[in-house]
């Protein structure tokens, strides 16, 4: 499918902003854009609505990426609560709970994670959510709540970073031969070349021996 130019000037905001804001996130989400448009095509929202939506992401990306985090917050709560049958809901979700993460409101980022678990309508922002929520739980020390949630993640394209999220749950538990197993299988899926398999070969790396 196609992009046309104000699609793909959406996609290249979206690569620059995450470039700066998590590596897995930034790599999962450029991944999952072209589902987004994908899905913009078939759904049964209005022009209009699709329209209004996408002018707001667009302020939502400036105001975020310009630090105006007050008109972020502002935007992206007009998103969710306007448009909330649209995609563009589940991406605001995900840019807000980022920004949260940044800073340390954890409770809040949280609810925007099971916001797009529980409401979204694209499989791979889902299943992205469910992997930073995961992230966020071993961060506040629920390892165990984190392995439970990488359980329900079974996408084949998602499988290395399962894999490695459940590494770094073990490695929360101490349980270091758990871990150690779970980033070998990561390993062996993501190819050598890739910037995330240098990542948790350093993990590997520094479990206790």
């Amino acid at each position: 499918m196609m992009l046309d130019n104000e699609e793909q000037q959406q996609v290249e905001q979206i690569k620059k902003w995450f470039s700066e804001n998590g590596l897995f996130l930034a790599i999962s989400l450029v991944v999952a854009i072209i589902a987004l448009f994908a899905y913009q095509y078939w759904n049964q929202i209005t022009e209009k609505d699709t329209a209004q939506a996408s002018e707001q992401y667009e302020l939502l990306l400036d105001d975020l990426a310009n630090n105006k985090i007050a008109n972020a917050q502002e935007v992206g709560s007009a998103i969710l609560t306007q448009h909330k049958n649209s995609t563009y809901a589940s991406l605001a979700a995900l840019l807000m709970a980022n920004e949260a993460v940044q800073e340390k409101h954890y409770e809040l980022a949280q609810s925007y994670l099971q916001k797009v678990i529980k409401e979204g309508h694209v499989a791979a922002l889902r299943e992205i959510a469910r992997l930073r929520l995961a992230r966020l739980q071993i961060e506040n020390g629920k390892p165990e709540v984190a392995l439970n949630l990488l359980n329900d993640i079974d996408e084949k394209q998602y499988i290395p970073a399962v894999d490695a999220i459940r590494g770094d749950a073990y490695v929360a538990l101490k349980k270091y031969d758990l871990a150690k197993g779970s980033y070998q299988q990561a390993l062996i899926k993501l190819p050598d070349d890739a910037i995330f398999h240098t990542l948790v070969a350093m993990k590997l790396n520094d479990l206790p021996n």
